[in-house]
């Protein structure tokens, strides 16, 4: 049975693999074994695997499996049988805690929720740790209550692992995100840097991708320069993000930033791929015209070896 969400020993609530995988990073998840059912009447241990891996190391993206058997009676097991048989009209059967669909557009959450930081600044409660029964389930039925819903991700890296499945599947135009109450599809969201016009692309914040080196400025600054370009009033540029230090040390997953430039930074040839999330712009110093793609957040970047 696909779990979809699991409940977190740690953070006591219910998390998707995503935003667990950016707990842990962010070192409020200590372990891949602090999961365990959503439902409220069972408590079978879960484990995230790929938690602890870089996406470069990956083969595949984060995901959740049981140790051993759920209980008997888990309405997880109820809920995910009962939607399987098509039968929706069981008491409970309405609900699907631990499903997330992906019809529903994913939603861009542009800003971290106050409690993402709140939980890094007071220490984990462990998996050893005790804590109230009637209190965790209580902390479940609240993650549970919303019932079918929409992905919210904060982190770039979600959606370019659902772009990349989308392709693989010949969904992109059928799936959408949702950006500030307007639908976009994958397929119009996500901008190869191949050569194009700048002036054809849309105006709006896109996300754009392609091969590029990863180049180490002044101290532990680091410049993304695409290998391809963009083409403006005649001229071919390629486009560039600056990574500066203060950017990563304000990281929400600061560790896993540091550690995936430090690695591209040491290699020989120093290239992977690229998705930044902005507009590109035109600026012109000295005489000499380039095109950078601002971001303030790095929340809005992801790098990989491969995809």
């Amino acid at each position: 049975m696909k779990i979809e969400q699991a409940y977190s020993l740690d953070s006591d609530e219910t998390v998707d693999a995503e935003l667990a995988y950016d707990y842990y990073w962010a070192g409020i998840i200590k372990n891949k074994k602090n999961f365990e059912c959503p439902a409220n009447n069972c408590s079978v241990p879960i484990t995230c695997a790929n938690l602890d891996k870089i996406r470069q190391d990956m083969k595949v993206d984060p995901y959740f499996k049981t140790v051993g058997e759920h209980y008997p009676d888990c309405e997880l097991v109820r809920e995910t049988l009962t939607k399987n048989s098509g039968f929706d009209s069981l008491e409970g059967a309405g609900s699907n805690r631990a499903e997330k669909s992906d019809n529903l557009p994913d939603i861009f959450g542009f800003s971290r929720p106050t409690s993402h930081f709140d939980k890094k600044q007071k220490p984990p409660k462990g998996i050893g740790d005790v804590c109230s029964e009637e209190g965790k389930r209580k902390r479940k039925a609240e993650s549970n209550s919303s019932g079918r819903q929409p992905s919210t991700h904060y982190s770039l890296r979600a959606f370019v692992s659902k772009y990349l499945r989308y392709k693989s599947l010949g969904l992109l135009g059928q799936r959408h995100i949702k950006i500030k109450g307007y639908d976009v599809s994958y397929q119009e969201m996500f901008v190869s840097v191949s050569g194009q016009y700048l002036n054809n692309i849309s105006k709006y914040p896109r996300i754009y991708f392609g091969k590029a080196f990863i180049d180490k400025r002044k101290e532990s600054d680091y410049s993304a320069n695409f290998e391809d370009t963009l083409s403006v009033d005649g001229k071919s540029l390629r486009p560039s993000a600056y990574i500066s230090e203060s950017l990563i040390n304000d990281a929400f997953t600061k560790k896993l930033s540091q550690e995936k430039f430090e690695i591209l930074s040491n290699k020989n040839y120093p290239i992977c791929w690229v998705f930044v999330y902005g507009v590109p712009k035109v600026k012109n110093v000295n005489g000499k015209s380039y095109i950078n793609i601002n971001i303030s957040n790095l929340d809005y970047f992801d790098l990989r070896e491969i995809i």
